[in-house]
């Protein structure tokens, strides 16, 4: 009884006609069990997911970083209007002093790469500038500054070499300078202007010892710069409420009297040295 069943079970077992028909038969002709493992088998490797979902976590990144700029901006919606010495172009060596040139700022542009390229190239050019200007400023400090002078600079639509200017102004490069008048860091900002500031652009305020990192306090700086620049609707005389204060240069204004212009030539005067600087790096 046994062998019978044996001879009746075994071939139908060991009969592998749908196996040896596989390539005619199609997929329809091969059993659940088995479409069920050739789907598996055939389901994307995880390293692969990984890698083409890599670009499109950075588009996301570098998106987000757009937006948090846009809104950082006080010129986003609007251009600030002011002079093309606080501007990239210059032609024959010296700048333009026309009233109506417009600021330049980085446009969006699918040759990244390029733009990119750009960026590191005028951070560069900056540290250099910055190791001429005051030696005593280590290697990492400069490429930092470096870059974030561009980034600021092409943001709100100013020259790097304007920044540089207003901070050997205040500061002569000492992050840890203080005024008589409690002005702190590079670009000389008071706590309370620098707390409104720091509300504005959602940065967390721990107090004026805050002022003290670089970074924080020239990218506030610039930004109060370029808010009195919209404001008074002229470089030169938002340099004098940079060093004066809006209040009493508004006063001035309102008056009649003459905005003094003494502290503006200084911040001009040094940005004409950082240009010779840069001029000569270049070389």
């Amino acid at each position: 009884m046994v062998r019978r069943e044996q001879s009746l079970m075994v071939p139908p077992l060991q009969s592998s006609q749908w196996r040896m028909d596989l390539p005619a038969s199609g997929p329809s002709g091969i059993p659940h069990s088995y479409r069920v493992f050739l789907r598996r088998n055939e389901r994307w490797d995880p390293h692969r997911l990984g890698v083409m979902a890599l670009p499109m976590v950075l588009a996301v990144l570098f998106a987000g970083l757009g937006s948090v700029l846009e809104q950082e901006a006080p010129g986003a919606s609007e251009p600030i209007p002011h002079r093309s010495y606080c501007c990239a172009s210059r032609s024959g060596g010296e700048a333009s002093l026309s009233h109506d040139a417009a600021p330049a700022r980085v446009e969006a542009s699918t040759a990244f790469k390029v733009v990119y390229a750009r960026q590191e190239s005028r951070a560069l050019e900056l540290s250099r500038v910055l190791a001429a200007l005051s030696p005593d400023l280590d290697d990492s400090q400069r490429r930092r500054w470096g870059m974030l002078l561009t980034d600021l600079s092409s943001h709100y639509g100013y020259d790097p070499a304007l920044i540089v200017a207003v901070i050997m102004t205040e500061s002569s490069f000492d992050p840890s300078s203080r005024s008589h008048r409690g002005a702190v860091g590079l670009m000389q900002l008071l706590p309370n202007t620098a707390a409104s500031l720091a509300e504005e652009t959602y940065r967390p305020w721990s107090g004026e010892h805050a002022l003290l990192d670089p970074t924080f306090n020239i990218s506030l700086g610039v930004r109060y710069l370029a808010k009195l620049q919209r404001k008074f609707g002229s470089l030169e005389v938002a340099l004098a409420a940079y060093n004066y204060g809006p209040s009493r240069i508004n006063e001035m204004i309102q008056r009649g009297s003459p905005v003094p212009m003494d502290y503006t030539r200084r911040v001009l005067n040094h940005y004409q040295k950082v240009r010779s600087v840069e001029d000569s790096v270049r070389l």
